[in-house]
């Protein structure tokens, strides 16, 4: 599956969340199909993500007032491979955080969601023991030494977490 937002331009009010599908064996792909929109309201950066029990789990933002600084990251779950989905969440009431890049399993069980302060351009992360029942936001991250950092994206090797970021300049 591949899902990216569709709008006449960046940020549109007509912006909504759509994907498309290649079955196994498949030479082509279906047509886009909307996964969300909220009329209103502009969605963007969404990313997918599939639980080991099949579950899917569509990450994104919807920018709430004037641009990216006042999005916030949603979340929608689907159990029927995406015949249905769930009402969307949000992780976050506050403005400024967005979202790129799917969770990563930890070792432990806990799942770790890239995230990003838009406002500081500075890498955060959401953390969830239950599989996004529940979640908190961890303090931005540290370990970069300078503000710039966003759209962070996670993978897990041999020594550990690593961390790779799209350098923001202003």
């Amino acid at each position: 599956a591949a899902l990216w937002y569709s709008g006449e331009f960046e940020k549109s009010l007509d912006s909504k969340i759509v994907w498309s599908r290649l079955a196994p064996g498949a030479s082509e792909w279906t047509e886009p199909e909307v996964v969300y929109d909220d009329p209103d309201r502009s969605d963007g950066n969404a990313t997918l993500w599939v639980h080991e029990d099949g579950t899917l789990y569509v990450f994104f933002v919807t920018i709430c007032a004037n641009g990216w600084a006042e999005a916030k990251v949603r979340m929608i779950k689907s159990s029927d491979l995406g015949k249905t989905w769930s009402d969307p969440v949000f992780l976050r009431e506050e403005y400024c955080m967005n979202v790129r890049h799917r969770p990563l399993r930890l070792g432990n069980g806990e799942l770790l969601l890239p995230v990003y302060l838009e406002c500081l351009a500075m890498p955060a992360f959401v953390r969830s023991a239950d599989d996004f029942e529940t979640w908190k936001q961890d303090p931005p991250a540290s370990i970069l030494e300078h503000l710039g950092q966003i759209q962070p994206a996670l993978i897990q090797g041999e020594g550990g977490i690593y961390i790779a970021t799209q350098e923001y300049v202003k």
